[in-house]
């Protein structure tokens, strides 16, 4: 049987972990700051370029603002935990591969959000 005080005791120091790893303030690990201002940016412009369309439903706001939200938690979260584990440079390409997914995701709507007829015209 699982002791209820040990349980608790592991989870509040799974919450310390945390806490004292950003405790110098989140200007020492600038990759998860970054991935958060891009995760951010792609919620206002995706926002924008759906009210610019008329084409706003609450429906994909949720789930957006959802699936976003728990991307910033996980890394915030599991960061410091990679970095335990010695697997700095795992977690940071895995940040990277989420920042260009979320920059192509930018990209699309800032060339949605300039008219109908607004794609890349070819170099040819």
């Amino acid at each position: 049987m699982i002791n209820g005080s040990k349980t608790r005791r592991n989870f509040f120091g799974i919450i310390e972990i945390v806490r004292d790893f950003y405790d110098h303030g989140i200007d020492e690990h600038m990759i998860v700051f970054a991935l958060m201002v891009v995760v951010a940016l792609d919620i206002v412009l995706g926002v924008s370029r759906a009210w610019a369309y008329h084409e706003f439903s609450s429906r994909k706001w949720r789930k957006g603002l959802v699936s976003h939200t728990a991307m910033i938690l996980i890394v915030a979260v599991g960061y410091p935990f990679a970095l335990y584990m010695n697997l700095g440079p795992v977690i940071d390409t895995f940040i990277v591969a989420m920042m260009a997914a979320y920059g192509s995701s930018i990209l699309a709507s800032l060339f949605g959000a300039g008219g109908r007829n607004s794609r890349p015209r070819s170099l040819y």
